[in-house]
């Protein structure tokens, strides 16, 4: 079953509109959600927590937020750009919080966490790192025990060491076969070392859906001149672009043999994303 099924979702806002979004997260993986700033990412995600209004089919597990809230609820845990707590709070003071309000909260753990990030439970949040505040939110979200986590930004700004410190933890949390994680990021790089799929949003609609392991070994840029276009396979063009005489393909293919006698290199996230987006 799939950790999360959207189908036909669509959300209008006054200056913004979701085309029709349909996509799955099978259980057990980590999908990537990319895009270049007002995409759609943080719009996806707010509208399939029900925090906008939308249209369409939702589900966690095959489960809807609006016939089983109290289940649902229970079993995803949310981490956005905002923390919606004083700055005046207390560690120990959202250890309590979260203790009360969630019943399977595991004090230990979130203490243990803490302490290896340095973070006391006297501390306020006023006298945290951006990086400790940010593993703070993780640490609260894991020790809930969710078996979904949806994560917005959850590495922007913050130092590298940081955010390796996040992606070990997302891999911790994901030891369990049962846990996935929906994650947006705009550090590619970052995503390239947790995700198991990339989905990739521009101008509110799904312009790639595929696999890392396809993404890494399956997509190449392709370096040639007019005539060369012209004897390119189009079955494996994606996208084209010209610069100067000069044109630039990036290229889909099963096998690199397909591109001999051609020059070209292997491309990257980053380059996928740039051609994909670059045709709006």
């Amino acid at each position: 079953m799939d950790a999360l099924h959207v189908e036909g979702l669509q959300v209008k806002l006054h200056n913004f509109t979701l085309n029709n979004i349909t996509l799955d997260i099978p259980q057990g993986s980590v999908m990537g959600l990319i895009g270049r700033n007002g995409a759609g990412k943080t719009t996806f995600i707010k509208s399939v927590l029900n925090l906008l209004d939308r249209k369409g089919i939702v589900l966690f597990h095959g489960r809807s937020l609006e016939k089983d809230h109290e289940e649902v609820c229970r079993d995803i845990a949310y981490v956005g750009t905002d923390f919606d707590f004083s700055l005046n709070t207390k560690v120990k003071t959202l250890r309590k919080i979260y203790r009360d309000f969630y019943s399977e909260f595991d004090e230990q753990q979130f203490e243990s966490l803490c302490e290896k990030s340095d973070i006391t439970l006297k501390s306020k949040l006023s006298q945290l790192s951006l990086g400790q505040n940010k593993l703070l939110q993780l640490y609260l979200a894991i020790c809930r025990k969710p078996v979904l986590l949806i994560l917005d930004e959850p590495m922007a700004n913050l130092d590298p060491i940081t955010r390796r410190e996040i992606i070990e933890l997302l891999s911790e949390f994901m030891i369990d076969e049962t846990h996935s994680i929906l994650i947006s990021s705009h550090l590619l790089s970052d995503l390239e070392k947790i995700a198991d799929y990339v989905t990739l949003i521009d101008h509110g609609n799904i312009v790639l859906k595929d696999d890392m392991v396809h993404l890494q070994d399956g997509y190449y840029e392709v370096f040639v001149s007019k005539e060369e276009l012209t004897k390119l396979p189009k079955e494996i063009i994606i996208h084209v672009r010209k610069l100067g005489d000069e044109y630039q393909a990036l290229c889909h293919v099963l096998d690199e043999c397909q591109l001999e006698g051609y020059h070209y290199q292997r491309a990257d996230l980053e380059t996928i994303m740039y051609y994909c987006c670059e045709q709006k």
